[in-house]
């Protein structure tokens, strides 16, 4: 759990680059076939704009840095630009809430069989009880 935390602490403190924060993503859609504008169709908007194209089928690489954002192929850089440092990604850092949550899924599906749930990872180890939690336990 340690590990976790410090981990999580990089990404907020923005120690983390880009570079080690890049999804890939297999391509269902060509670009604006998508009905929902999730993240691999904001990366093929994106992508659009550089002049790329990944046909359905492959994989597409990207790391989210704006999951909000208005503007959707703002939402995410290419690993393409990340690897080149090309200008689009400078000041740019990994959405904090995007990558928090998606840590926090990938460490519990790992550490379920453990006995470790989600909410303690997250809390750090401590839970807050309930007197419903207990009442199983208690012989009359």
């Amino acid at each position: 759990m340690k590990f976790f935390h410090e981990e999580i602490s990089k990404l907020k403190k923005g120690k983390i680059p880009l570079s080690k924060l890049i999804l890939g993503r297999r391509v269902r859609n060509k670009a604006g076939e998508h009905k929902v504008l999730n993240l691999t169709a904001a990366a093929l908007l994106r992508e659009l704009d550089l002049g790329q194209n990944t046909y359905p089928g492959r994989k597409i690489r990207f790391a989210v840095v704006g999951q909000g954002r208005k503007n959707p192929s703002d939402r995410i850089r290419m690993a393409s630009e990340i690897k080149t440092g090309k200008h689009s990604i400078l000041g740019q850092k990994g959405d904090i809430i995007y990558y928090e949550a998606l840590a926090l899924r990938a460490a519990s599906a790992l550490l379920s069989p453990f006995g470790l749930s989600e909410e303690e990872l997250a809390s750090g180890g401590s839970v807050q009880t309930t007197l419903d939690m207990w009442s199983g336990k208690i012989k009359s």
